[in-house]
């Protein structure tokens, strides 16, 4: 009991820590960032840096070009994969949160590689059109106190489960699903995967405070 009772004053704290409190302005990975009150701070967060590191880019020659970032947020990763040449589309569930990647795009002069959409998950894509998903969803097993809560994905992964069952179906055949996760989502996580037939591999991790975090890539095998 003690120790569950330790983690869950960790998830109150991060929820207190990377939802920025006033509108901030940032320098990352040579972009110019505005991130509005309210949205999940990049700066603050390992993974977002981690992730946007392992976005490859696009192949050429009647591949796709086209991919989605779940959970833009600001838009950092979504922004880092429109500077690899990729066609992306960045959709959030957030209304602030959306009119935060949108503005940030068009102040890093790429909103012309970027289609940004208020949506639930992947519900607007269609199936078996695109090459790559990328997301940092909230990964922590608590319970969601918010449809837009930035650190619990339900205390059974729900909403994890949800994510990897729709990019499974929009994904096409060979395509990536690159994902991170924390210490106490990725076994559950690896294992969601296994099941839906997703070939696994973790790429990257990073310790931090209480805390590891993974980069895992998932492919979509014919």
């Amino acid at each position: 009991m003690k120790g569950i009772s330790v983690r869950r004053i960790y998830y109150r704290i991060l929820k207190t820590v990377l939802v920025t409190r006033r509108t901030l302005k940032l320098n990352i990975d040579k972009l110019k960032i505005l991130v509005f009150k309210g949205v999940f701070n990049p700066k603050l967060s390992v993974s977002t840096i981690l992730l946007s590191k392992h976005v490859p880019s696009p192949m050429r020659g009647g591949v796709s070009t086209r991919m989605v970032e779940v959970g833009s947020g600001s838009g950092v990763i979504a922004l880092v994969s429109a500077m690899k040449g990729w066609d992306v589309v960045a959709s959030d569930v957030d209304v602030v949160s959306t009119y935060n990647t949108l503005y940030n795009s068009k102040m890093n002069r790429l909103n012309a590689k970027m289609n940004v959409t208020c949506a639930d998950l992947l519900s607007h894509i269609r199936s078996s059109s695109l090459a790559l998903v990328v997301s940092n969803p909230p990964y922590m097993p608590c319970r969601r106190t918010s449809y837009n809560d930035p650190i619990c994905a339900g205390e059974q992964l729900e909403l994890i489960q949800a994510l990897l069952r729709e990019a499974y179906r929009v994904l096409k055949d060979n395509g990536v699903l690159l994902l991170c996760l924390g210490k106490d989502s990725i076994d559950t996580v690896l294992k969601f995967m296994s099941e839906l037939g997703l070939k696994t591999e973790i790429v990257d991790r990073k310790g931090v405070v209480l805390d590891e975090i993974y980069v895992v890539k998932a492919i979509k095998k014919r």
